[in-house]
Formats: C-alpha cells, sequence, structure tokens
C-alpha cells in the first residue's frame, strides 16, 4: 500500500491531482479491491489480444453524456456555460487525437499515439426526461476546501452520466494544492462516482485563462475515471502493481514542467524517454499532448 502513493506527489510543490491519495483511502479500508485491480488488468489484456488477433473492430464513437454541477458562492466560482463548453471541446478533442498540438507528440512515440473514440457531450435530457444543457448550478459553502460530501449537493445517476462537480477548491491532506481527483471503476459509491475540479481549471478562458494548463486536469481526471493510473504508478519496476500499460515508458516519479530530455528508469528495451507528453503523467498541461494504444485498451 505503501508503494501505491510514495511517489505521488514526490518532487513538487503541488498535488494537482490527489487520486492516489482517494486510492490509497480506499483500499486500506477494504483490501479485497486489489481484486478489482486485476480484474480490471484482465479485461484489458483480453480487449488486447481481440484488438490484435482482428476479432474486436472499430465502429462510431462511444458517446458519454456529462453534466457539470456548478458548486458556488457566486462570483467567478459561478463560471460560464462557455467556459464549460470549452472543456468539452477540450475533452473531445484530446480524447479523439484531434488537439492542435498532437503534432508536437516526440517521433518516437507517434507510432502508439492513439485516438480513444469516445466523444463527450453535454446532456440534453436530465434524469426525469427534461430538457436540460448539462449543466446544474448550486449555491453552498461545501465549494470550499471540498471532500466527497459535496458531492450529494448535486448528483445524477453515474449509471447514466459523467457527473463533473466544479468547485472553488479542494482538500488537499496536506500535500499542497489539489486541482482535481476522481473515482476509479468499481471503487466507491454510485453516487459519488465522477471528477472534482477547481473551476479556475475547466477549460482555457474565463477564470481557467490564465492557467497554463489548457484544460488537461479534466483529460487526466477522465483518464482515472475510465480506469488509467499515473504513467509513473509502481516507479521503475513496477512496485507492488504497476501501470498496466506496456507502451508507456516506466517513470521513476512523476514529471515536472515539461523536460523532453528527461529518462529516469534504464529497465525498458528499448531505453525509452520519459513519456512527458502523456496525460496520465503530472507534465504541465501545455507539455501533454497524447494518449497511447495501450491506454486506450
Amino acid at each position: 500500500l505503501i508503494l501505491l502513493s510514495t511517489h505521488a506527489v514526490s518532487a513538487q510543490n503541488h498535488a494537482p491531482c490527489s487520486f492516489d491519495q482517494h486510492l490509497q483511502k480506499q483500499l486500506n479500508q477494504n483490501p479485497a479491491l486489489f481484486e478489482k485491480i486485476e480484474e480490471l488488468k484482465t479485461q484489458a489484456d483480453l480487449i488486447k489480444v481481440d484488438r490484435l488477433t482482428g476479432i474486436r473492430s472499430g465502429g462510431g464513437p462511444r458517446v458519454i453524456p456529462v453534466v457539470f454541477h456548478v458548486i458556488h458562492e457566486g462570483e467567478d466560482g459561478n463560471i460560464s456555460f462557455e467556459q464549460i463548453e470549452d472543456q468539452i471541446r477540450v475533452l473531445n478533442e484530446d480524447y479523439s487525437r484531434t488537439n492542435a498540438d498532437a503534432s508536437e507528440t516526440r517521433d518516437e512515440f507517434l507510432p502508439v499515439a492513439s485516438n480513444f473514440n469516445i466523444e463527450f457531450r453535454l446532456a440534453r435530457l436530465d434524469p426525469q426526461g427534461n430538457c436540460t444543457d448539462g449543466v446544474v448550478r448550486k449555491f453552498s459553502p461545501l465549494t470550499n476546501n471540498a471532500t466527497d460530501e459535496v458531492k450529494a449537493v448535486s448528483y445524477w445517476n453515474s449509471e447514466r452520466y459523467l457527473n463533473i462537480w466544479v468547485v472553488k477548491d479542494i482538500e488537499s491532506d496536506g500535500q499542497g494544492t489539489t486541482l482535481g481527483y476522481a473515482q476509479f471503476p468499481g471503487f466507491g459509491s454510485a453516487t459519488t462516482d465522477g471528477l472534482v475540479i477547481r473551476s479556475d481549471f475547466i477549460g482555457t478562458i474565463g477564470t481557467a485563462s490564465s492557467s497554463g494548463y489548457k484544460g488537461r486536469v479534466a483529460s487526466h481526471e477522465v483518464g482515472h475515471w475510465l480506469g488509467l493510473f499515473h504513467t509513473f504508478q509502481g516507479e521503475c519496476d513496477g512496485g507492488f502493481f504497476g501501470e498496466g500499460v506496456d507502451d508507456t515508458p516506466p517513470i521513476a516519479g512523476p514529471s515536472s514542467g515539461c523536460n523532453h530530455n528527461a529518462n529516469t528508469c534504464h529497465n525498458d528495451n528499448p531505453d525509452m524517454p520519459d513519456m512527458v507528453e502523456n496525460y496520465m503523467d503530472y507534465s504541465t498541461g501545455s507539455c501533454q499532448n497524447a494518449f497511447t494504444q495501450g491506454q486506450k485498451d
């Protein structure tokens, strides 16, 4: 258990994603959830075999309806609908590999860079079947130093929607500023399933215009929500359990900034540099531009 989060926030002044801490807490409470992780990895292995043998075909994108629960106390926290639409744009570009900076993926990673074939759409019908724009706005002090308690303020059935709770700031567990976190598949209650993200890191415009993250906090957290670990999970040797993805090079710890010269592990063959452009690292949003086929599986 210690190996899970030892390097989740090391060598950084902030913890942009507190996924590791939340996963750690759930594993401490219920160690049997390790079996869930192994089950998910087995499913991924079967998908990979199907893809390589041609059994599993493509088809149109899987559409995920999204609802944004904007929990605020007025002013800047009650972000505009345009800013939310901009975040949806970023998600769709990043997960379809139509992002403008896809051209910045380095040559050694181009063969594995992948389109996830997923489309995110703001919900058009609410749980009662009424028309909606996919945004719920609630006034609540729980937007401050937010925890999972904020999710009770507003929630839609997580079997039908991706819930994204937008808050002023997030409880950090003493590890620095947290920008967002997600619930891993099969972990926790259905009523807490989804993402929590700071309002000033939603999209690229409005209150997020100066963040420098280019809306990639949500791209990163959706990755966790879909079952991805950080690329540095398990460090160089995989630890107790590793990331489980073959085509992302091992990394000794979370990246900072955008160092294309970094190569912190040398036990991979061939010896590849750290994939700092991967959305599941801690590199800056302006550096991130790719997922891999292994992560798609």
